[in-house]
């Protein structure tokens, strides 16, 4: 089996926002192929969850937001790799069930780190006093059964979203550390500083092993391209 694999390289939080809606719009109504993107942010900025709300935000810099299409909280996307998933979830290697589909995305992540000698674990059902509301507003603050940890410290953090049969999965992973508690990066594991593309074949290479496919480079189509060119001007949050 063959999908899509994009890299986008480094772009704005704008632009890298509205990419990922218009593959998700396009492979609900036009089904094209699933597709695996690989980006980082140039300048930094903000994404904030589907359900939270901008004016939460504490930030003392003046930077970017954006709003992501999947839920979660929120995240400084500076010094890392952000990977978007867009497949179905019926009559797929993806698992159907909410858990068991975050579960097979993060194992090929775990996957990806092992081949850079990384001995990453998936976090797995954790137990909270804190209800939705009350929890912390950013996403490496906040633990979750999805996390991906290293030595007990968050490393990756992803969320989900799902319509007509297709799903959206968003995955940040820490490359340099950004002074956030409880959380590790890639560069502070291995004690040096690894390239984008290095980690970003590490990811792609556990992803075929996870899912037994192929990742074929490609770009966007031009309906894509041009869509996406659209929506950046309704990514602006501030």
């Amino acid at each position: 089996m063959k999908w899509r694999l994009i890299r986008s390289g480094f772009l704005n939080g704008y632009t890298n926002m509205a990419i990922d809606e218009v593959m998700f719009i396009h492979k609900i109504t036009q089904d094209v192929p699933s597709t695996l993107r690989l980006y980082g942010w140039d300048p930094p900025a903000i994404s904030i969850g589907y359900f939270q709300k901008a004016e939460d935000i504490k930030f003392d810099k003046k930077i970017d937001i954006v709003r992501r299409m999947t839920g979660g909280g929120a995240i400084l996307h500076d010094k890392e790799l952000t990977f978007c998933l867009v497949a179905p979830i019926k009559n797929s290697v993806i698992p159907e069930k909410v858990f068991n589909s975050y579960n097979a995305i993060c194992q090929a992540i775990v996957n990806g780190l092992t081949f850079l000698g990384i001995n990453a674990q998936i976090r797995g059902k954790v137990k909270t006093s804190l209800s939705k509301n009350n929890q912390p507003f950013f996403c490496f603050s906040r633990p979750s059964s999805s996390d991906i940890l290293f030595k007990g410290k968050k490393l990756v953090g992803s969320a989900q979203r799902r319509k007509n049969g297709i799903l959206m999965h968003h995955g940040s992973i820490l490359l340099d550390d950004q002074n956030l508690n409880g959380a590790t990066s890639i560069n502070a594991i291995l004690q040096r500083e690894i390239k984008f593309e290095e980690i970003s074949n590490a990811i792609i290479q556990g992803f075929e092993k996870e899912f037994s496919i192929k990742l074929v480079p490609s770009d966007l189509t031009e309906c894509e391209t041009k869509l996406s060119r659209q929506l950046e001007k309704t990514k602006h949050l501030t």
